[in-house]
């Protein structure tokens, strides 16, 4: 909607005052934002520094050096607004012509106009890393040693906290190297966090690595075909300390609440909330990898990795403790017996060819598969005529479950009276009608409900990402360009199919929407029976609102030219280069609406941005 027009306006008729701004749903207009709404000004003063010493101490012995550092970044805000509510009127739809009589299709206004409100209000934040390293590097004939000791302590604070972060550790590594063919790296971290009791405050995190560059051996030296191969393997441990945004997890929480007098005074009522866990402690994931580096004819370079993680002591809320035992669900201490498993592997190859005529190229891919599971998370088992017994332990991280639709009548809809008066009894989600879904019922128990949810789609979360790009230059001439795209990913895109979610929404998969007269016709069907009001048969989970994410997108695409140097001498130029540059040009994608970008999940948010730029570059 452009900001230059005001939207939808009232109408004469009504009684109401004529092109007047009315409500959609329940935002406003850009028009009314820019021309009534006030104005907001925004201060800052930011301070960014950074120092740091470093000293050579050859003199205890040769490799031998320190460095100090410390990072202060600082920000100071402040907020002027002046705010003004504007006169809005609202509409309510009259779904029938008997109600034409009781609807008023204009109401309002819902809000009448006032003067100009001012508020003014500030913040701060501040980041401050410091660091002291310890460095050691030496060459002893073939063999290479490296060794690092690093302090570190960071200490920051967001805009509006109730106690500043504070992070503290230490690390080390040692590398060795011999004549470029053995090499081995050892890693070691002691980090402590604030959002653990004191006595489980400090994690110890170990890593070891190790390679094989083959192609350094005597029996591979100087090969012409085979110019690199290198093996690699490592295993380490990483911990976490992010409790989903919550701090201090590991104090029981307990609060003031309301207030009454009695004959004692004034009395408030004590909540206990969150329980406390004093024994929460770092989540650790154990992380694999084995890989392989391939290059051939010096030209042509292939990478291979195969990875597998394991989460241990992850935290989650527990889910099998009963509401018997007196305590909210919600307020039983979070503790660490989450278990996710995570496995995959990446590849990558590149071209890469200089030619003597001046031409260069260059092309490449890369694809990666990456599926996890969670293994547990205290989850209790359903009973048996539920379809799927559990609603995510050992699924993906955020699997979709819904309603199958039975398309076995040919295209999934409830098209017949015998259908319907079948839904009618079965149905126990909703009142079916003619042009609804026809689900399936997965547990044969003449029954739709919840127990017939099964897994739909994937996770939002792709399994496979792949992308391929590739240069040419020749003569001043120069182009690029860069696709990427996702597989086995699904989004639930309810918002973009139901039309009455946002009121008056009408894509382009709702014009051949189920009707009597279109289904008799065997004309094409890409939608249930339109409804004046939300249809709960349509918003459910299910294989039609769970949509398939893939997509492959022309990221960017340039083409450019350097104007030849024999041109900007006389002016005293070194470069001149013009081009052409195209960002999200093309999207190829599955979804059944074309409104909705697939790397978002919602089509009330900003729309594919394609963007093309002409730009020139002068260098002096």
């Amino acid at each position: 909607m452009p900001p230059t027009w005001p939207g939808r306006v009232t109408a004469p008729g009504y009684g109401v005052p004529e092109n007047q701004p009315v409500e959609i749903n329940t935002d406003r207009t850009p028009y009314g934002t820019l021309n009534r709404n006030g104005y907001f000004t925004r201060n800052s003063t930011m301070f960014n520094s950074l120092v740091g010493v470093e000293w050579g101490l050859d003199f205890i012995t040769p490799g031998l050096s320190t460095k100090f550092m410390i990072a202060y970044d600082g920000n100071y805000y402040t907020h002027l607004q002046g705010y003004k509510v504007f006169q809005i009127y609202g509409f309510n739809v009259a779904r029938s012509e008997q109600e034409r009589s009781y609807y008023t299709v204009i109401r309002g206004p819902d809000q009448t106009n006032e003067s100009l409100n001012l508020a003014k209000r500030g913040g701060s934040w501040f980041y401050m890393n410091m660091q002291y390293i310890l460095n050691y590097s030496r060459q002893f004939g073939k063999h290479s040693v490296t060794g690092m000791y690093l302090l570190q302590r960071d200490n920051w604070e967001t805009n509006n906290p109730a106690i500043p972060y504070n992070v503290f550790g230490m690390s080390g590594r040692v590398t060795y190297n011999y004549d470029q063919r053995y090499m081995a790296e050892f890693n070691a971290g002691y980090n402590g966090s604030e959002q653990f009791h004191k006595d489980n405050r400090f994690g110890f995190f170990p890593a070891v690595s190790a390679g094989w560059v083959v192609t350094n051996e005597k029996f591979l030296k100087d090969n012409d075909v085979l110019t690199l191969l290198k093996f690699r393997a490592s295993y380490g441990k990483v911990g976490n300390d992010q409790l989903g945004g919550q701090r201090f997890l590991y104090r029981t929480t307990v609060s003031e609440v309301g207030g009454y007098y009695s004959q004692l005074g004034f009395n408030k009522r004590i909540i206990e909330g969150l329980i406390g866990n004093e024994k929460l402690s770092w989540e650790v994931a154990e992380k694999q990898n084995y890989a392989v580096d391939m290059q051939l004819f010096r030209d042509f370079s292939l990478t291979f990795d195969l990875f597998r993680e394991e989460r241990n002591n992850v935290l989650i809320s527990r889910k099998s403790v009963p509401v018997l035992q007196g305590v909210p669900v919600s307020n039983l201490p979070k503790v660490n017996i989450g278990v996710i498993h995570n496995q995959g592997f990446e590849t990558e190859a590149n071209y890469r060819k200089n030619l003597t005529n001046g031409l260069s190229f260059t092309f490449g891919g890369n694809f990666s598969y990456n599926r996890n599971k969670l293994v547990f998370v205290d989850e209790v088992i359903r009973p048996e005529d539920f379809v799927v017994r559990y609603a995510s332990q050992g699924y993906s991280m955020g699997q979709y479950f819904g309603l199958k639709i039975d398309k076995s009548n040919g295209n999934g809809y409830i098209n017949t009276q015998e259908e319907l008066d079948w839904a009618k009894d079965a149905y126990k989600i909703g009142i079916p009608r003619l042009g609804d879904f026809l689900y399936s019922d997965e547990n044969e128990d003449n029954e739709i409900n919840s127990k017939d949810y099964i897994p739909i789609g994937y996770s939002v979360l792709p399994r496979i990402s792949y992308g391929f790009q590739g240069s040419v230059s020749y003569k001043g001439f120069d182009f690029s360009f860069l696709f990427s795209g996702v597989a086995q990913s699904s989004f639930r895109l309810s918002r973009g199919l139901n039309e009455f979610e946002v009121e008056g929404y009408y894509s382009n998969i709702h014009k051949n929407a189920w009707t009597e007269d279109r289904y008799l016709s065997n004309e094409k069907i890409t939608y249930p029976a339109l409804a004046l009001s939300v249809n709960i048969n349509h918003a459910h989970d299910n294989d039609f609102n769970v949509v398939n994410r893939s997509f492959l997108r022309l990221k960017n695409i340039e083409l450019g030219y350097n104007l030849p140097a024999r041109w900007l001498q006389p002016m005293d130029i070194s470069r001149v280069r013009v081009y052409m540059n195209g960002n999200n040009l093309w999207t190829w994608t599955k979804l059944p609406v074309t409104t909705v970008d697939p790397e978002q999940a919602s089509y009330t948010v900003v729309p594919i941005m394609k963007m093309v730029t002409f730009g020139i570059n002068i260098i002096f």
